[in-house]
């Protein structure tokens, strides 16, 4: 981790450099960059304060994931035992593991897309929503349904029979999964600037929900009620995102692009 840090820190050096230089080219952004270039001065300055109130929400945003993803093995090992923590943690390996999928798809390839499309281009910011919902439900279903029937195939043999109990843990995840993908897709416009300060309310919510429900479902269900929890919190997330992407993001979009 230290060694990314340092090769990422020096990348980001150099990018920031480019800028400075006026030698960076956004893809994209060909127009903007000739602009930029040659016709007028920027004078407004920029203080560590005005970065602070345009990033706070994305720090924040990266905290929440931590507390919504990572709170169920610490309170698992502190009600139920080392034992069931460990048990949870096998499942949870696998599903984390599924989990970079979409994370990469929109959060690496897309995104930047969907802030310039979303400015620039409303036709193809509502085809890659719509299209992006219907692919990434169907994946995840493809791959739940695969985790469902495979798991207790490849959980043993994997962890060993330790960790059996582990299969029903993973069973509840892969009715999570094509949640999961769809909320990866429904909550993407969130991070641009226009929706980060909501999305951070939302994830908010669904984190303080899910240590909510982990003290009450894991006294009782064991790893199962920890697994129930973050079953219960994605669908909660899934819906307030479909509830506030529809009224913010796409009804504007609509508006502007049937006037034009």
């Amino acid at each position: 981790f230290t060694l990314c840090s340092v090769i990422i820190v020096v990348a980001g050096l150099y990018q920031l450099k480019l800028m400075k230089d006026k030698k960076l080219v956004l893809k994209g952004h060909e127009i903007e960059k000739k602009s930029f270039n040659e016709s007028k001065k920027y004078t407004e300055i920029i203080r560590i304060k005005d970065v602070f109130i345009n990033t706070w929400p994305y720090g924040l945003s990266a905290i929440f994931w931590l507390i919504f993803f990572q709170t169920d093995v610490i309170f698992l090992e502190y009600i139920d035992g080392a034992k069931s923590a460990g048990i949870y943690n096998a499942a949870f390996s696998v599903i984390m593991g599924i989990y970079i999928l979409p994370g990469i798809i929109y959060q690496q390839f897309l995104m930047p897309k969907i802030h310039r499309w979303m400015n620039r281009d409303k036709d193809k910011f509502l085809i890659l929503h719509y299209s992006g919902n219907r692919y990434m439900v169907s994946l995840g279903l493809l791959i739940g349904c695969l985790l469902f029937f495979l798991a207790p195939l490849f959980m043993p043999i994997i962890f060993g029979d330790l960790y059996i109990r582990s299969i029903d843990v993973l069973l509840i995840f892969a009715i999570a999964l094509p949640i999961r993908f769809l909320s990866t897709s429904a909550g993407a416009p969130f991070y641009t600037n226009n929706g980060m300060k909501l999305h951070v309310k939302i994830l908010g919510f669904a984190a303080l929900l899910n240590c909510c429900l982990n003290i009450i479902l894991i006294p009782v269900y064991s790893v199962n009620g920890a697994a129930f929890s973050t079953l219960i919190s994605e669908i909660f997330l899934l819906a307030a995102y479909y509830i506030f992407l529809n009224k913010i993001f796409i009804k504007d979009q609509l508006k502007e692009h049937n006037s034009l």
